[in-house]
């Protein structure tokens, strides 16, 4: 019996019992895999799929070619997918020839030219795969909320490993990668004299439960703020700040702190607005614990230096009137407001986080032409900042884009202090202020515009 027989005995006894007929179009786990076409992976049972689970893209080498790319963005945009997998294998045909070879044989063969026909012979897996990956990223027709993932399957054993760009690579794409440093930099360099980390929390009891050995701590309701009238902390009262914690001016300063960076990156903001250069480490007090580093109750004492601020850089901040007449600006095309909150502050079903009491505005809502774009969409689940280009569709996608002038906002002005930083550092936005008075002060402002 010939294969084409027994294909069509197969689907007789197939058809036979056939119960498959209510399935969906759109696949149940919103899932598209792009694989390699080698007959060793068998991409269903490798990840435990059903029938009508997920569209399964073959490609020789696993490659996202203008054809897969077609069909990822016919999976997502028409059919709903929102995870992508992109899976490689070990012992791969791909890696035992050159394009050029393939085409030298075609032609002797058939006689006709094959040089305008690629291949995408590769030498290295894991290095193709990241390729891959990056097209997916910077196809301008798929959004960065892609749930993005690339394997290499192991013929022999079975097993996928899931292969992940090194984060000194992501952070050198970064506008100003000299703003981020990895855990491991710090880990090798706490010890460092010239080198002084400073804890920033949301949860200012955090720092005395455990933190780097060596980091001061610094509570942003007390140190980072005026404590009679609400403004941020006057330029003596930040030389002070500096001082005690023995930062001069040859002091390589790193901050870092809980959720993602919040009051890490607000500290970052003040220094920066007094003229002082400071760094953030890429993760967090998260990342440095998930990766089970070295922890201290101890509280450190520095000899006080000769600290000295600037400015301020009045430029960076922007205060209740101006963002009354950047509402201007934005209708005109030429300016963006970014409210960084969750979706239900946004729309004022909420006036805080939801794990927060509900107060601190006298109404619920938005600045109105504001863009909702959540801060934590710019990170990713182990609290380190997505990759360049993923954070540039995230913005620029919804109109945020480098021309125009941008004011970010938040409740009270930490979270989007995150996303000055992103939009600053990361992306090398030349005119991005924070507004720290955020809604807590729009809020309850007499006469100030609300849009739900």
């Amino acid at each position: 019996m010939t294969v084409y027989e027994e294909a069509l005995q197969a689907n007789a006894a197939y058809a036979s019992s056939f119960n498959l007929a209510g399935l969906a179009m759109p696949p149940a786990k919103q899932l598209a895999v792009v694989a390699c076409i080698d007959a060793r992976l068998n991409v269903e049972p490798m990840l435990g799929l059903r029938p009508g689970d997920a569209h399964v893209i073959r490609n020789a080498g696993g490659l996202v070619t203008d054809d897969a790319l077609r069909s990822l963005i016919i999976s997502h945009k028409l059919l709903g997918t929102e995870t992508f997998f992109v899976i490689e294998h070990t012992d791969c045909g791909m890696l035992t020839f050159k394009d050029e070879q393939l085409q030298q044989r075609l032609k002797e063969e058939t006689g006709q030219d094959a040089n305008s026909i690629p291949f995408y012979a590769f030498s290295n897996v894991e290095e193709n795969l990241l390729g891959q990956l990056k097209k997916i990223r910077r196809s301008p027709f798929l959004p960065a909320s892609i749930d993005l993932h690339g394997f290499v399957y192991d013929v022999q054993t079975g097993k996928l490993s899931e292969v992940v760009q090194p984060e000194e690579e992501v952070m050198a794409e970064y506008a100003n990668p000299d703003a981020l440093v990895p855990t491991d930099w710090v880990a090798e360099n706490m010890k460092d004299p010239k080198v002084r980390l400073i804890e920033v929390d949301v949860d200012t009891a955090a720092y005395d439960t455990g933190h780097i050995p060596g980091a001061v701590g610094w509570n942003w309701k007390n140190d980072l703020e005026t404590q009679l009238q609400r403004d941020i902390a006057d330029k003596e009262g930040l030389e002070r700040l500096l001082s005690k914690a023995g930062v001069d001016k040859d002091t390589t300063i790193i901050l870092y702190g809980d959720n993602n960076n919040w009051f890490a990156a607000y500290a970052l903001w003040v220094l920066e607005y007094y003229g002082v250069d400071a760094k953030l480490m890429n993760g967090g007090r998260k990342k440095w614990i998930d990766e089970g580093r070295e922890l201290s109750t101890d509280a450190p004492s520095y000899s006080p230096s000769k600290a000295s601020a600037k400015g301020p850089k009045k430029d960076l901040r922007a205060l209740r009137d101006q963002v009354m007449d950047h509402l201007d600006k934005v209708k005109k095309g030429r300016g963006a407001l970014v409210d960084v909150r969750s979706p239900r502050e946004y729309s004022g079903e909420l006036l805080a986080p939801e794990n927060l009491p509900q107060e601190g505005s006298q109404r619920g809502g938005h600045i109105p032409g504001a863009q909702n774009i959540v801060w934590s969409q710019a990170v990713n689940e182990d609290g380190t900042f997505k990759t360049a280009d993923q954070l540039a569709e995230l913005y620029q996608s919804q109109g945020v884009t480098p021309d125009k002038d941008v004011i970010a906002y938040c409740r009270i002005g930490e979270r989007s202090a995150h996303t000055w930083f992103v939009l600053t550092h990361l992306l090398g936005y030349k005119n991005v202020r924070n507004y720290d008075g955020s809604w807590t002060e729009w809020g309850s402002l007499v006469g100030a515009p609300v849009e739900k």
